[in-house]
């Protein structure tokens, strides 16, 4: 999976153009019902779902995945099926999308359940 359609203009404008890139302060990591793309389309929404705050470790051969546990709300009153991908954004709501990612191995998560995630889980890969 690319970097987002947001990353790629910093990239280029970075590099090729000489303007400055905000770094982001956090990184916060969503969950998708299906492949997020290149603008984090179909994150999980509703139910007390909300991104939550990722550590990536460092990239080896394209490969980054998160180093910490990874604990999303409870979901109430009803569940939120069974994402199969997740995404990571420089904001808990709104803000920048910066990379689709993969989870190691989706499960449903039901009413009542807290998502959450070891770490490794959550992968974003650079093609």
């Amino acid at each position: 999976m690319a970097k987002s359609t947001w990353l790629k203009t910093a990239v280029i404008n970075y590099f090729l153009r000489g303007q400055a890139v905000t770094q982001p302060t956090a990184v916060y990591a969503s969950l998708h019902s299906a492949d997020p793309g290149g603008d984090g389309a179909s994150e999980i929404s509703g139910n007390a779902y909300q991104r939550t705050a990722v550590t990536m470790g460092a990239p080896s051969g394209g490969v980054s995945a998160n180093t910490n546990v990874v604990t999303f709300p409870t979901a109430t009153p009803s569940g939120w099926g069974t994402p199969g991908y997740c995404g990571f954004w420089d904001a808990q709501s709104g803000g920048n999308f910066l990379y689709p990612g993969t989870i190691g191995t989706p499960k449903a998560i039901n009413a009542g359940d807290t998502a959450q995630f070891n770490a490794g889980a959550l992968v974003a890969t650079e093609t």
